[in-house]
């Protein structure tokens, strides 16, 4: 395996290119993904321009968190003591508020094996309105098996809010959505306030929303169903019918297939439907020109991480042609 180090804009890049030529390149800005590629065909998408990819509420590929989703206000009571944090989308709390981790410079580690390249990130957020010091580690796993491992670890200095994940984009090499098919293990999702999208009940998935046969996401782009005062596509939150190590997602094109498993209880969907896309990636003409697939926590509830405790997750995507 060859791994390669480099600075631009002030952020710090490690490039993974294992045996197979398949390269991961991961960056110390939100500890994340910014570069998945197999020969010519680029399986996520992201924003090239390197000073775009600083601005605060650009998510692609990276770390989410202290809180995944929303937080309905920006209040909220951990035992007796109610916490204020600065609200970022309106009056709620989106992936954690304006100072989250996906704005945070991570310390970087890299440890080179045989078969495997291990990119540590470690960082402690302190000033961002939540109580308690909080100390995440985002592990990569890079190997030969042509998969991306991923471990999240979390130890805070009080009790507090934690729910990460990974916001990476995918297209598998696609130009947009249009030809992806999606498969999830799941028969239930959070039903959500169409004006907010803030959790309102578990529900059966609908005919719409249900992925359990694998379907091309774009299928019913158009249904009713999909469209609100804040809603254009795809953003859901599947919970899974299994609790275990199975496979539990797959994204798929006519060259490619990305299986997901995960320890987390479920998955978000969000198909990318917004008008500053276009801006963004001017070679697509499609609003829905990638998915993201986010693995976590129901945002149903708040997760408290109780003081000296250990939160610990994992994500693993395995890459596989299907030339």
């Amino acid at each position: 395996m060859t791994v390669n180090t480099f600075d631009k804009n002030g952020i710090k890049f490690t490039e993974v290119i294992n045996d197979n030529g398949f390269k991961v390149i991961l960056s110390n800005l939100g500890a994340s993904i910014y570069l998945v590629r197999y020969d010519k065909y680029v399986f996520n998408r992201n924003v090239r321009n390197i000073e775009d990819f600083k601005i605060t509420n650009q998510y692609y590929g990276k770390t989410i968190g202290r809180t995944s989703n929303r937080l309905k206000g920006h209040k909220f009571r951990i035992g007796e003591k109610i916490f204020d944090v600065e609200p970022n989308e309106g009056n709620n709390i989106l992936h954690g508020g304006k100072y989250g981790l996906s704005c945070s410079y991570f310390t970087v580690h890299t440890t080179s094996l045989l078969d495997k390249t291990i990119v540590s990130y470690e960082t402690t957020l302190s000033n961002d309105g939540y109580p308690g010091e909080l100390f995440v580690k985002v592990t990569y796993s890079v190997s030969n098996d042509d998969d991306i491992l991923i471990n999240y670890e979390a130890t805070s200095s009080e009790d507090t809010l934690c729910s990460l994940t990974n916001h990476a984009y995918w297209t598998l090499g696609s130009k947009d959505i249009s030809g992806l098919k999606l498969q999830i293990s799941a028969s239930k999702y959070l039903k959500t306030d169409p004006n907010s999208l803030l959790p309102i009940s578990e529900e059966e998935v609908t005919e719409t929303l249900d992925f359990r046969k694998e379907k091309i996401i774009s299928r019913d782009l158009d249904s009713e169903e999909l469209h609100a005062p804040r809603l254009n596509g795809y953003d859901h939150y599947y919970y899974f019918d299994k609790n275990d190590d199975s496979l539990k997602a797959t994204l798929r094109n006519n060259k490619f297939k990305m299986e997901v498993y995960t320890d987390f209880p479920g998955l978000q969907i969000y198909t990318h439907g917004y008008d500053n896309g276009k801006e963004l990636f001017p070679d697509s003409d499609n609003l829905f020109n990638s998915v993201a697939i986010e693995p976590s926590e129901s945002f149903m509830k708040l997760h408290v991480l109780k003081k000296d405790s250990v939160y610990s997750h994992y994500i693993r995507y395995i890459f596989v042609s299907e030339k």
